[in-house]
């Protein structure tokens, strides 16, 4: 019985002395990894390539921040109902660098094998769409997408397809440059060609049905690729410039009106008839929540199963922006259409500014 509790005693100071050692290894093993996530953390700080005066982007989006994705987009539906007649077709229509080839190619994959799904309505999918009752059948579903409008005068600053006058442009000058370019060569040449008769719509040879005065560049490559010295980039030698939506033939003064012109333009078409609605939806909204929520939606309203699966929200580093940038755009964008389809200003306050040295004052 002594014996007994002599190896009872023996056994408990082992099991102590086992649990105080594996408590120990816990504590030190909980200390690295926190000291491994303050390196890390510190780390990307110093390597991220933030400069002074810009602006940190947050990592998820709310009404205070770069977009407004804290709302359902079906909030910006033209309808709320589906249509009693059956839908027959599905168009994505949204501006370059908005995210519409990432979820054409999705909706594509999950719903073409029923019912079409197509990269325009009555114009391609980038450019403003004009009332041609003919041109897509009828009952059509239109999801027109945006993409906040900070990154995307961001990304096309950098990516400025069809914009050869807003190559190469820093921040300022790409934004106030009026948005237009000259006309070239062949455009030039078939200015003499247009009259009353082929001056509509229905007639006109140029781009897309544009008339002649609301398009630059009318004809699709005005100048031989044999004409530039150097690599093309961005497709500039295929200009297309839109004009302002309203028959003047005048340019828009910057990139930001044209924007504004385009999202009233694209709401518009639930007037079209044979449109069953109109689907205001964020690029990052999709990327952030994932897109189970639009293909259901879209499965409802057209009774098709998807043979996908819809992605998974996805956290994306978003790009630094200057402060300057931020505050001008801020400032000089037209709030009351981004309020149309759930954007909001930048609020979040901006990094502090290095202060002057004595050689840089």
């Amino acid at each position: 019985m002594v014996a007994i509790n002599g190896d009872v005693k023996a056994s408990g100071r082992t099991m102590s002395r086992s649990k105080s050692k594996q408590f120990t290894m816990v504590v030190v093993g909980l200390g690295l990894i926190a000291l491994l996530l303050l390196r890390s953390t510190g780390s990307s700080a110093g390597s991220s390539g933030y400069p002074s005066g810009s602006i940190t982007p947050p990592t998820t989006y709310s009404s205070d921040q770069r977009a407004t994705s804290n709302v359902e987009y079906d909030k910006f539906s033209s309808r709320k109902r589906k249509p009693e007649r059956r839908i027959r077709q599905i168009s994505l229509i949204g501006e370059r660098n908005s995210g519409t080839r990432w979820t054409w190619n999705h909706l594509e994959e999950c719903f073409n094998h029923s019912i079409p799904v197509e990269r325009h309505l009555t114009r391609y999918k980038h450019w403003f769409q004009y009332p041609n009752y003919t041109a897509y059948p009828h009952d059509t579903l239109v999801i027109a997408q945006f993409r906040n409008p900070y990154d995307w005068l961001k990304a096309m600053q950098r990516v400025p397809h069809h914009s050869p006058s807003h190559l190469k442009l820093d921040w300022k000058p790409f934004l106030t440059t009026p948005w237009t370019a000259p006309r070239l060569g062949a455009d030039i040449e078939i200015a003499k060609t247009i009259n009353e008769s082929n001056n509509s719509t229905d007639t006109t040879p140029c781009q897309h049905n544009f008339i002649y005065q609301d398009i630059v560049s009318c004809v699709k490559r005005p100048l031989p690729e044999s004409a530039y010295d150097h690599k093309l980039r961005f497709s500039e030698d295929t200009p297309f410039y839109e004009m302002r939506n309203d028959g003047s033939g005048l340019p828009f003064d910057s990139i930001m009106g044209m924007r504004a012109a385009k999202i009233e333009n694209f709401l518009a078409v639930q007037d079209y008839p044979g449109i069953a609605a109109v689907w205001a939806v964020q690029y990052e909204y999709l990327l952030q929540r994932g897109t189970q929520h639009l293909v259901d939606r879209i499965s409802e309203w057209t009774g098709i199963d998807p043979k996908c699966e819809a992605f998974q929200p996805q956290l994306r580093r978003d790009r630094p922006l200057e402060a300057e940038f931020v505050e001008y755009v801020t400032e000089h964008l037209n709030w009351t259409a981004e309020e149309l389809i759930g954007y909001g200003k930048y609020k979040q306050r901006l990094a502090p500014k290095e202060p002057e040295t004595e050689s840089q004052a």
